[in-house]
């Protein structure tokens, strides 16, 4: 499988010739990153996650295009995480790698910030963690 970020929080899976864009919002080019896509998921309707018109557009243009939303969450306003939910969370979950992709917003000081908090995570568990620059593809 073929993992890329391509801004902010949208990120391009490819695997078998398949590809899923996860969240192609408004900050990034969510026209490109659904060029060829089998699916997209949204998870929440913030605009940085969720670019209507480029969706629309794909849908339009692909009918087979499939869209996945969760109905709970799109049906109300999604809250920012706060920072001790994710640390909840990551550790809750208790990944073997961590990836920052929701970055787009930060400057210096609050990329380091979200680099630390990923690392407080992670320290349970001993996993890595790193923050992807936008274009990083990896194999996973």
């Amino acid at each position: 499988m073929r993992f890329t970020k391509l801004g902010h929080s949208c990120v391009r899976l490819d695997k078998d010739g398949a590809t899923l864009v996860i969240d192609p919002g408004t900050f990034s080019d969510a026209p490109a990153a659904l060029d060829g896509a089998a699916a997209v998921l949204v998870t929440h309707e913030h605009p940085d996650h969720l670019d209507a018109d480029a969706i629309r557009a794909a849908l339009s243009s692909d009918p087979g295009v499939t869209l996945w939303a969760n109905q709970s969450i799109c049906a109300q306003f999604a809250p920012w995480l706060k920072a001790g939910e994710m640390i909840d969370y990551f550790r809750a979950v208790a990944p073997a790698r961590g990836y920052a992709i929701h970055d787009a917003i930060l400057n210096g000081n609050g990329l380091g910030l979200m680099t630390r908090m990923m690392s407080v995570a992670a320290a349970p568990s001993g996993a890595q963690v790193a923050r992807l620059e936008p274009g990083t593809s990896l194999d996973l």
